[in-house]
């Protein structure tokens, strides 16, 4: 027997989002009856990534991931069949791959919206880069920070 991941109670989502709750309901991306509760902040510079995951299945859908400052790709790799795979879990090295993998480029202030099979069979990742660069800013560092954005299942 398995044991279902804890989720640990967060502070509500603050009030300086509720314009951006407001167009989650209007573009419905999410229901106005389910509204994100859970949103956590990722910051990536040159050398920063994240392994390929999926979203903790105690989670429903949309999982959603918000980029600000500048865009970067992520890395969606197929799986055989769903599995719930987190990073936090350890077990997202378990999922076999079909080996089908696509680049998506996350342009600054652009909304990744996973559900279905993005959501549930595909694992995303920021791969690990040091030569990321700003063409606009050369002079500038390169960071990425991203707002993801979950509901209750």
């Amino acid at each position: 027997m398995s044991e279902r991941p804890e989720v640990i109670q967060a502070p509500p989502i603050p009030p300086e989002f509720d314009s951006l709750m407001g167009v989650f309901s209007k573009q419905r991306i999410y229901e106005s009856s389910n509204l994100p509760e859970y949103c956590i902040v990722n910051e990536y510079k040159l050398d920063h990534g994240i392994s390929a995951h999926i979203e903790n299945f105690t989670f429903g859908e949309p999982v959603c991931s918000l980029t600000l400052h500048d865009g970067d790709f992520m890395r969606f790799h197929e799986l055989e069949a769903p599995q719930d795979g987190s990073v936090r879990s350890g077990k997202s090295r378990l999922g076999k791959r079909t080996g089908r993998k696509v680049d998506v480029w996350l342009p600054p202030r652009s909304l990744a919206v996973l559900r279905g099979d993005a959501r549930f069979k595909w694992q995303h990742e920021i791969v690990r880069s040091r030569t990321r660069r700003t063409a606009s800013r050369p002079d500038v560092e390169w960071k990425r920070t991203s707002l993801t954005f979950r509901v209750k299942r």
